[in-house]
């Protein structure tokens, strides 16, 4: 009895707790940590703990001419998405704004895929942040399926 009672109490805790919504937030949060790290990466040179010999390099990918737009740093742009993202799920903005910011991420995670093949180079930083824009964008489709509005 004993036995069952203890199952039945972390199958409620992961089934309850443990929703799309919680797992989305998690990846945000960890995205959120991510481009922090790059973004003072990208102010405060040397900070950065990458490999960089071979295939990754995060140094060269972090220093090459895609790593801005208008003088703008990716990373940069990456917190800020982050930010804006986790606070639209937070909050439970409108739709729209969520699906545009979700559009904007799957534009970032292309240029940030293509960047790296162009120099040859993989940041497993960026690639980092490459999964978890895909993964929350993934889940935000697969909850809105769910409840009926994708």
């Amino acid at each position: 009895m004993y036995i069952c009672s203890k199952i039945t109490f972390w199958r409620g805790i992961i089934l309850g707790k443990l929703n799309l919504r919680n797992v989305e937030l998690v990846l945000l949060f960890l995205g959120i940590a991510v481009a922090l790290y790059l973004t003072i990466e990208h102010f405060i040179p040397g900070v950065l703990a990458c490999s960089n010999s071979g295939l990754i390099d995060c140094q060269k990918v972090l220093t090459s001419r895609f790593s801005t737009i208008l003088g703008i740093p990716i990373a940069l742009m990456g917190l800020v998405w982050a930010a804006l993202m986790f606070l639209a799920v937070y909050k439970g903005i409108q739709k729209t704004a969520i699906y545009i910011l979700a559009g904007i991420g799957i534009l970032a995670v292309l240029y940030s895929i293509s960047a790296q093949y162009a120099i040859e180079n993989i940041c497993e930083y960026c690639l980092s942040l490459d999964i978890i824009i895909i993964l929350t964008v993934s889940i935000q489709v697969i909850r809105d399926r769910r409840r009926g509005i994708a």
